[in-house]
């Protein structure tokens, strides 16, 4: 079995970089967390019907002759009949690891709709409450460092501590972009053919803020972002 170590070992490493792959590529249902419970399982299903594709189609090659051929005079081969049902469990199995994070989604969605129309309300009137002590410079916009410095300056209730938490948990969903900075940095990475190759990186941060208006409205943001829920 010797000879067998490194196409197994390979065969397993693959195996298993993909699932993970696949777990993350599960994630894009969110981009239809808006539109309900409803438009998350059709994303997951679609994922999930695409992975399943492609596991099927990567087992079929692992399996061809030309990958096992060297073996063959070990006495070693893939029946038509095993490479069949290796495909088929590949294939749920990525639709499986694939699917998972919509599930989850789902099974949360309702959870986290439920706690922000709870909450929402809440947080708009502590912070209209707290919004002169926090706006030291008066300028009318809170940004995260006059909130961090507010709810040191003074002693405040386990439930005040609550929303401050829960106030920066949200922060760019209640308020809006008030600036943004590029950086461009180089990243050395493997070439596929060998030796290193430097590719140009671009990132753009936000910065948010948030002024009386942006706490007024919240609470309606939120039932309308989770009116399907």
């Amino acid at each position: 079995m010797q000879h067998l170590a490194f196409p197994l070992f390979f065969g397993g490493l693959f195996l298993a970089a993909s699932l993970i792959l696949c777990w993350l590529i599960g994630h894009a249902a969110i981009l239809a967390e808006d539109r309900g419970p409803r438009a998350v399982n059709v994303w997951g299903a679609a994922l999930m019907i695409g992975a399943a594709i492609v596991g099927a189609l990567l087992a079929k090659f692992f399996m061809q002759d030309a990958v096992w051929q060297p073996y063959y005079e070990h006495g070693v081969g893939i029946s038509s009949f095993i490479q069949v049902h290796i495909a088929i469990a590949v294939a749920v199995l990525f639709a499986l690891f694939t699917a998972l994070p919509a599930i989850d989604m789902v099974r949360k969605g309702q959870v986290r709709a439920d706690y922000l129309r709870k909450m929402a309300p809440r947080a708009r009137d502590f912070a209209l409450k707290h919004f002169d002590g926090m706006d030291e410079d008066k300028s009318g916009l809170l940004i995260l460092e006059k909130i961090d410095w507010y709810r040191t300056s003074a002693q405040f209730s386990q439930e005040d501590e609550r929303m401050f938490d829960f106030l920066i948990s949200q922060f760019a969903q209640i308020g809006h972009v008030i600036g943004s900075a590029t950086n461009t940095d180089y990243v050395w990475y493997i070439a596929p053919y060998g030796g290193m190759t430097k590719t140009k990186r671009t990132e753009t941060i936000f910065t948010y803020g948030i002024d009386r208006r942006d706490l007024e409205g919240y609470p309606e943001r939120v039932v309308d972002k989770y009116k399907k829920w």
